[in-house]
């Protein structure tokens, strides 16, 4: 039985926890949370995370400006956010994605990648 429950169905779980990272950065501030998940919960997140963000593999990815990742249109640098998230697969290298959020989407970002 895991210490925490996990963060996105908030109930006990048997097994090792998964641990995710995101944050979601608007100017200067950032909204961070530690997430710690059970299996299934961390799989479903980082399918999320890989059909709506760009996997960071090198500094190429790094630099490319995706589109917001609710809508996909381009984002606007004055109305959007960046979301940056880091995922620990158990077993397996750590995992790193980047997308953006336009205004108009930035709450249901909050909602979907801190969990709020």
């Amino acid at each position: 039985m895991a210490f925490f429950p996990c963060s996105n169905h908030h109930a006990p779980y048997r097994g090792p926890s998964w641990g995710v990272y995101p944050a979601i950065v608007t100017g200067g501030e950032a909204e961070r949370r530690k997430l710690r998940m059970c299996e299934p919960c961390f799989d479903e997140y980082v399918g999320v995370a890989e059909g709506c963000m760009v996997e960071v593999i090198d500094e190429e990815s790094a630099v490319i400006a995706p589109p917001c990742w609710s809508c996909s249109m381009p984002c606007r640098n004055g109305d959007s956010s960046s979301i940056f998230v880091n995922v620990y697969p158990r077993g397996s290298e750590p995992r790193s994605f980047y997308g953006r959020t336009c205004e108009t989407h930035r709450e249901s970002a909050v909602a979907t990648f801190l969990l709020r």
